[in-house]
């Protein structure tokens, strides 16, 4: 599980374990926590390096991957486009690059919503069609779009996840949102408001429906 020791990827670690997986977290641990690798063997290492992946895949006899390693502060991705492409396109084609090599054929893409850009209608079904405003969602699309490719050329069967401000955080307390700093509305709004205080929110700007959760297969 690549970015496993991120937010999304620590919870998804967990869920694995207890339903019975053996979890192998592979993250360079710049955003993510040592401590939140608990459920799951730690390999430290970047996604760009395809040959530290290719081997991280042989020594655990891994069989499929979740790649959730990925920069996703839309704001600084328009600031800094370069880096976003390198680390999220590069890195995610790096980690396909690798599985094809040593022959893992499952692989689910944590993707975004913001592949969709501004919304036509809402809430947002899965077939809204998908033109992204900003370089964070063109990343992620653009690794959407490689899918298939792989695919056909590497029998490597993939699915995609799309959502935006997820938030909360594990039931039992073990773990949860952790980031310096907090650029997502929900927590900052929540850290700001006592807990039995009502909380107003407002938008100026881009607008942010509600929307569901959708889940792409490549066939």
């Amino acid at each position: 599980m690549t970015g496993g020791a991120g937010y999304i990827g620590s919870h998804a670690a967990k869920a694995l374990r207890q339903a019975g997986y053996r979890v192998v977290v592979y993250d360079n641990l710049a955003a993510g926590h040592r401590g939140a690798a608990k459920f799951g063997e730690l390999v430290q290492g970047d996604v760009t390096d395809v040959a530290a992946v290719r081997a991280a895949l042989r020594a655990h006899e891994v069989t499929a991957v979740m790649h959730f390693a990925a920069l996703l502060d839309v704001g600084e991705s328009v600031r800094e486009p370069a880096r976003y492409y390198r680390n999220n396109v590069t890195g995610a084609l790096g980690v396909l690059e690798a599985m094809a090599a040593e022959s893992v054929e499952y692989f689910v893409f944590s993707s975004t919503c913001a592949t969709y850009g501004e919304p036509i209608e809402t809430p947002i079904a899965e077939t809204h069609p998908q033109q992204p405003i900003n370089s964070y969602g063109e990343t992620k699309l653009a690794v959407e779009r490689a899918l298939p490719h792989f695919e056909r050329a590497y029998g490597i069967h993939s699915m995609s996840l799309r959502y935006f401000n997820a938030a909360g955080a594990d039931p039992d307390g073990e773990i949860g949102e952790d980031h310096s700093p907090e650029i997502h509305v929900i927590p900052r709004a929540s850290r700001r408001r006592p807990a039995d205080a009502a909380c107003r929110c407002s938008a100026t700007t881009t607008r942010r429906p509600t929307a569901r959760v959708s889940a792409t297969t490549s066939t």
